[in-house]
């Protein structure tokens, strides 16, 4: 299975909005692998490793930077927006290379990251809660939400002409 996935902060001055917005972006290199892509319902951090949760199962740890701790539990109010491209992408999709101190800026995110924040790929984005800490009693897991498409997507976005 190749399921990629990359998080970073979109500042609020590139967007003009009173916030950071911290993403958790997830793709696949093939539209077979798009099915199998988890569709994260909440989302808990222990020191820089951020685990997607489905209601109450975990999918597979993912590296934040501090940056995107502090954007998603101090800007965003205790919350992050995952989005998932609903048509393939290409592997370079993955930034776990990233410092963690800093997280991936600029020219280091992957390429098509400017064609899916300017509507020119096929996405999906849900805002799901974000909790920390190390004891059982923190993980915040939302059991209600739906983890099908397309009841999952708060949002669809759709390239024009398509």
């Amino acid at each position: 299975m190749s399921v990629h996935f990359t998080t970073f902060v979109l500042p609020k001055t590139a967007i003009n909005l009173p916030h950071d917005t911290p993403f958790l972006v997830f793709g696949a290199d093939t539209a077979e692998e798009i099915t199998s892509i988890p569709l994260a319902t909440s989302l808990h951090v222990i020191g820089n490793e951020l685990m997607p949760l489905v209601h109450a199962s975990e999918t597979y740890p993912v590296p934040v930077s501090d940056h995107w701790i502090r954007a998603s539990m101090e800007e965003y109010d205790r919350a992050a927006k995952v989005a998932v491209v609903l048509e393939p992408v290409p592997a370079d999709i993955s930034t776990e290379w990233a410092e963690l101190t800093e997280g991936a800026l600029g020219p280091d995110l992957p390429p098509w990251l400017s064609m899916m924040l300017f509507a020119k790929l096929h996405v999906v984005t849900r805002d799901v809660p974000v909790t920390s800490g190390t004891g059982v009693a923190d993980i915040g897991m939302v059991v209600g939400a739906p983890t099908t498409l397309p009841a999952w997507a708060h949002q669809e976005i759709v390239p024009e002409g398509r």
